[in-house]
């Protein structure tokens, strides 16, 4: 199952995983419809755990609009959810919101944002050939900045820290 980008949160001044909160929300049964291509039956419980605040399904969320799985495929939604993900310290998030940011998908082209998400992302890697690969994405995004935009996004990217939601 997809649980890559989970903590855990505050209920009622009880602490709960999301594992716990994901057996209620039958998040299995929505993974496991998704893995078999039923997109159409997996959304919904996507979207119930996304709207609980559940990282890896608001990323999941991103990806089904991204791909119009079991949706009317929308890059505004796609890039709202990710960016939810990202935002809250999902680490799978980070570059696909970059993305979206650079190529203007679901928004104006945004190089700043593109360059803060995808430096974010490869400080969480180690060495490998997809950090190397994002690490020449974010020179390209770079070469189309000024000095002044580049230092103003690394500086958000040094101050970023996630928002846990409950």
């Amino acid at each position: 199952q997809a649980t890559v980008c989970t903590h855990v949160v505050m209920v009622d001044d009880e602490p709960h995983r999301w594992d716990e909160l994901e057996q209620l929300g039958q998040a299995s049964v929505g993974w496991d419809a998704y893995q078999r291509g039923d997109y159409t039956h997996a959304e919904p419980y996507f979207e119930r755990m996304a709207k609980l605040g559940h990282p890896e399904a608001e990323r999941l969320m991103g990806v089904v609009y991204y791909f119009g799985q079991g949706v009317p495929q929308d890059y505004a939604r796609s890039l709202y959810w990710f960016e939810k993900a990202a935002n809250q310290g999902c680490w799978t998030a980070y570059a696909a919101t970059a993305l979206m940011y650079r190529d203007g998908k679901g928004t104006g082209v945004d190089l700043g944002k593109a360059y803060m998400w995808l430096n974010i992302s490869v400080a969480g890697l180690p060495d490998s050939v997809e950090r190397d690969d994002l690490i020449k994405g974010r020179e390209a995004v770079a070469g189309q900045m000024t000095t002044a935009q580049v230092e103003a996004a690394q500086k958000r990217s040094l101050s970023f820290k996630p928002k846990l939601l409950v």
